[in-house]
């Protein structure tokens, strides 16, 4: 099709276009499935302890707690380059992160100082690592195996496996009835769902929520 008068002739014959490069079909997400609050404090206490499990170190620590303060899908935030922090006019932080499910990039997000303060110390520990990669390549939460210049970024299931090998370590989970929490619930996705519910609970209106999830309806 990239020859003269076909539909891409504007376009060189290297062009192609592969199955992986098709944005996905939108799918609007299910019922919320937010974490009671007694249960997200339990697992924001224990997070130390990420430092016990196989593959857990500082980086896994860092991502999970971006993930609790700012309601991304894990690939989100796994995938965050090294330069995912900006300032916007009122001199506030801004995350800067690709949608990967709706196929957006560039997308912004107005996170607090405390979790722009994670971002950085991240920043530092990562080009302190990798001193010889270029900026534009790094990566914020490099996969541990196979990735000598941090150019490889963590994936869902790399997440997914320590954040897993983590709750599962933990002592019972209970809930303010005393009753235990069923451990199997706490996944990565879950921070997403109690951020939404977090910003409904504090009176955060619906459209605005909406803007804040990427959704496209209410």
């Amino acid at each position: 099709m990239t020859r003269p008068g076909e539909i891409l002739a504007a376009l060189p014959d290297v062009f192609a276009l592969r199955r992986h490069d098709m944005p996905p079909v939108v799918t609007e997400e299910g019922p919320g499935r937010a974490l009671p609050k007694e249960i997200l404090n339990q697992l924001c206490e224990r997070l130390p302890t990420l430092d016990q499990i196989r593959d857990g170190s500082d980086d896994a620590r860092a991502a999970i707690e971006v993930l609790v303060d700012t309601g991304r899908r894990p690939d989100d935030i796994g995938c965050l380059p090294w330069d995912c922090l900006e300032t916007d006019e009122h001199g506030k932080s801004v995350l800067v992160y690709t949608d990967f499910k709706n196929n957006r990039v560039g997308c912004r997000l107005p996170i607090p100082d405390s979790t722009a303060e994670i971002i950085v110390r991240q920043k530092k520990a990562i080009r302190a690592r990798f001193p010889d990669t270029e900026l534009s390549e790094l990566v914020l939460f490099p996969r541990p195996r196979q990735n000598s210049e941090g150019t490889q970024p963590f994936r869902m299931q790399h997440i997914g496996n320590v954040h897993r090998c983590w709750v599962n370590a933990m002592p019972p989970l209970l809930l303010a009835d005393g009753t235990e929490f069923p451990k199997l619930e706490g996944v990565p996705y879950s921070y997403r769902h109690s951020y939404a519910q977090r910003h409904a609970d504090a009176g955060t209106l619906p459209d605005v929520l909406r803007e804040l999830m990427g959704h496209r309806s209410l």
